[in-house]
């Protein structure tokens, strides 16, 4: 009982501190504000004190999840909190902490593996984009119309990809930079070279259609050897899960069949270092395994 009790208390101190850590900081900056203007009544609004971190909207982001970064930051709150008092009622002081890591590091982790989805989704929409950039060429339209025509009408994620670029538009500032740096921070031979049409088209002008056209088959063939590798490797990314995979099962169904196991994962030293031994070794081999396939692609 004692552990169980320690453990509640661990959780909720790390959560009370790190909400109330912001609050404090965000209150700071608003007071600093507040003496430079004249008093006013307002009401206070609770979202700004639990507002969102940054952090966490960017991963969400990469999830393209249709509910909003709020409800989801709440939940996720929500989450760790009830695991560090599950953790604790049912394993002690040492599960708790465990359980808070886990449920903590799953944005970070789920970011990481949905990346790519990400990337090759965005990678498949460039070919349509493009193809509606020579549309609207042969209609007479210049490319920057062009371009932001086709950037407003793609679906997601390509759209949100190309979301600051719109807006530099509508600011009336220039695309090019918006695009270089789109290109930076999507890593994608089919981002690079739609920027790269991009920025000759806006910077040198004149008929671009042909030049649009062939990158959009440039892009197209290189995705049907993409989608030709992943099919001949499908077999060695089902091997790498199960190796991944196949010492969590294992642990939960002896903890399931034998309560004994459990307390000794996670109220010993030894057992202690042997859960932590094993989560670390099982998550290099799956990082090892992820560049592996990665390479090969």
């Amino acid at each position: 009982m004692r552990g169980a009790v320690v453990g509640l208390v661990l959780g909720l101190v790390v959560l009370i501190v790190a909400a109330g850590g912001r609050a404090l900081l965000r209150r700071r900056s608003v007071v600093a504000v507040r003496r430079r203007l004249p008093a006013a009544p307002r009401a206070v609004d609770l979202r700004e004190t639990f507002a969102v971190p940054q952090w966490f909207t960017r991963r969400v982001a990469l999830l393209d999840l249709p509910i909003e970064p709020t409800t989801l930051w709440r939940r996720y709150v929500a989450a760790a909190a009830t695991a560090a008092v599950v953790g604790a009622l049912v394993a002690g002081a040492a599960a708790s902490v465990v359980a808070v890591v886990v449920v903590a590091s799953l944005p970070f982790v789920l970011a990481r593996m949905l990346r790519d989805r990400r990337a090759r989704r965005v990678e498949a929409q460039v070919p349509a984009l493009l193809d509606t950039v020579g549309s609207s060429l042969r209609a007479g339209s210049s490319f920057r119309q062009a371009l932001l025509e086709a950037a407003n009408s793609a679906p997601p994620p390509l759209g949100a990809e190309l979301a600051p670029v719109v807006r530099a538009a509508n600011a009336g500032g220039s695309l090019a930079p918006e695009l270089e740096r789109w290109s930076r921070r999507t890593p994608s031979p089919a981002v690079r070279l739609l920027v790269a049409v991009a920025t000759l088209g806006l910077r040198d002008g004149g008929p671009q259609r042909a030049a649009v056209d062939g990158v959009a088959s440039t892009v197209r063939d290189r995705l049907a050897v993409g989608a030709e590798i992943r099919a001949l490797s499908s077999q060695a990314r089902a091997s790498a899960l199960v190796i991944v995979f196949a010492p969590i099962l294992f642990a939960a169904v002896a903890a399931i069949a034998d309560p004994t196991v459990l307390a000794f994962l996670v109220s010993s030293p030894i057992g202690i270092l042997c859960l932590v031994g094993g989560v670390v070794l099982d998550g290099g081999g799956a990082l090892w395994m992820a560049r592996i396939m990665r390479n090969a692609r």
